[in-house]
């Protein structure tokens, strides 16, 4: 693995776990949508509710080296 997606793997490993509000700004594949943090950063959230243009509290499941993959949490 390159060292710069080891490094982004290994910062994003903190927010396993947490649960944060983002806004849904587009639909996914196969059953998610494209949304973003308050720091920009972009999270996946699997779902088959329609949720763009919402903002969402979700909690974070996995992680990726450039984004976090969550579920919503009490839709």
């Amino acid at each position: 693995m390159q060292l710069h997606l080891k490094l982004a793997e290994e910062k994003n490993k903190q927010f396993i776990g947490k649960i944060m509000i983002v806004l849904v700004y587009d639909k996914g594949w196969q059953g998610t949508f494209l949304s973003r943090d308050k720091n920009y950063r972009q999270v996946i959230v699997k779902t088959k509710e329609k949720l763009r243009n919402k903002f969402v509290k979700v909690k974070i499941t996995e992680i990726k080296p450039h984004y976090l993959i969550a579920e919503p949490v009490n839709l």
